[in-house]
Order: C-alpha cells, then structure tokens, then sequence
C-alpha cells in the first residue's frame, strides 16, 4: 500500500470484455485508479458516472462469482442531458 499521496503512480485503465462475463475495467501498471471515471459518448458529453470503493471488509469475491454478479446486473441507459 502506498504510505502517502505522492507514492500514488495513476494505473492505466483498459476494459475487457469476454462473452461469457461481464466487462471489467483492467488496471495496469500502476497502484491506483481515480475515484471517479466519467462515461462520455462520442461526442464527448458526459452520460454517466462510475463511483469507485474498497470492497467490504471481509469480502471475498472471486472473480468467476463477481463476474456472474455482474453479468446479472441491469444495463443504465446513456440518455442526453437534459
């Protein structure tokens, strides 16, 4: 674990997406990932926002069983902004 702010090196992220799972955003060469990712459409307009969190303590997610979670999980519709 990074001891301060300044031992923070930004990962670089990439999503992968296999058919029987669901996406997963990879996290490379790095030991941290903003807090916040916005979702922007080809025009660059922001559509969504992803918040990132710890786990819970004491969870333990394998990730055959998160990839299930989260192949179950509903879509969220890109709308305009109003």
């Amino acid at each position: 674990m990074p001891e301060t702010k300044a031992d923070l090196r930004p990962a670089k992220l990439s999503v992968s997406y296999a058919k029987e799972n669901a996406p997963k955003l990879v996290a490379q060469g790095g030991n941290a990932v903003p807090a916040k990712l916005q979702v922007v459409d080809e025009t660059g307009k922001v559509r969504a926002l992803y918040t990132v969190g710890p786990l819970p303590p004491g969870a333990e997610l394998s990730p055959d069983k998160f990839a299930l979670e989260l192949a179950n999980a509903p879509l969220f519709p890109l709308v305009p902004n109003r």
